[in-house]
């Protein structure tokens, strides 16, 4: 498995791709965070049993936020300096590992609704676009994937990462 937890060692690292322009521009809250917060943050999902934070490859973020007890909110991204296409590879790994040992059954995505790229990515992945929101004045369509439908589709998003 390719997928570690985060833990301090990562922090600086994180915080740089964190606050990187291509990052942080995709991102529903795109201010810049100081080291002081990121080290708070972490803090307090370290403390949290609802959060679910992991390195890949040392190359990309992927999380999962419980909101209910088997729905998670999910986020990624990959370093900006990382030039292999890794997102198919780190997304099916992300969701693998929370359908089979997170206990979770519905995976959700927040996307800002110009970010093409990233719904193209979520619809690959076989999330349904479930409607629209407005999150920090922002226009995201909200994906959903359940585990039910991803046992019909992993072996063909599996091919297709091959």
């Amino acid at each position: 498995m390719t997928l570690k937890n985060l833990t301090e060692e990562h922090l600086d690292r994180v915080l740089e791709w964190r606050n990187h322009p291509q990052v942080r521009n995709s991102m529903i809250s795109s201010k810049l965070i100081s080291k002081s917060d990121h080290y708070e943050w972490f803090n307090s999902i370290k403390a949290s049993q609802n959060n679910f934070w992991y390195m890949y490859e040392n190359s990309g973020i992927i999380y999962f936020n419980l909101i209910e007890e088997d729905v998670a909110e999910w986020g990624f991204y990959k370093s900006p300096f990382e030039k292999k296409p890794i997102g198919l590879s780190m997304g099916y790994e992300g969701i693998e590992h929370a359908f089979k040992n997170l206990n979770i059954k519905t995976i959700i995505g927040l996307v800002l609704c110009e970010n093409d790229k990233s719904c193209r990515f979520h619809e690959k992945l076989g999330f349904l676009k479930a409607g629209n929101e407005k999150i920090k004045n922002k226009k995201c369509y909200r994906y959903e994937l359940r585990s039910k439908e991803w046992l019909i589709r992993r072996e063909s998003i599996l091919r297709g990462i091959s």
